[in-house]
């Protein structure tokens, strides 16, 4: 669950599992993260140039990539890519790895997160 300027996930007494709280470095509202294959990834929020992964069992953060531009959005996770917008209306697209595979400029405000099927991202 992403509020505020941290992530947290919470723990349950059935299985075990531990809660954790991180608080991330811009101290910025958060998106809503993607999780995926063990992990949480997100932007870190409005006025900051950073993507973050972490890791959704423990809350350490794997790897944190710096974007083309403020205020990547929440984002979407598909074999083993993540796409997010960024405020200056471009898309971006990561391998789970953090290594960039493509940008594109898309021209005017992007008013929702990327959506993806089959291997293609769709904006609204």
């Amino acid at each position: 669950m992403a509020r505020m300027n941290r992530a947290e996930a919470f723990g349950d007494s059935v299985s075990g599992l531990r809660g954790w709280k991180v608080r991330l470095p811009s101290g910025r509202p958060l998106a809503t993260p993607a999780i995926a294959n063990g992990r949480l990834s997100l932007g870190g929020g409005f006025g900051t140039y950073e993507f973050y992964a972490l890791d959704a069992i423990e809350g350490r953060i794997l790897w944190q990539h710096r974007t083309s531009d403020d205020g990547p959005t929440a984002a979407v996770v598909e074999d083993g890519l993540i796409a997010y917008n960024t405020q200056g209306c471009s898309l971006e697209v990561l391998t789970t790895e953090r290594k960039s595979v493509w940008r594109l400029w898309l021209g005017d405000r992007l008013l929702s997160m990327p959506a993806s099927c089959a291997g293609r991202v769709y904006m609204t």
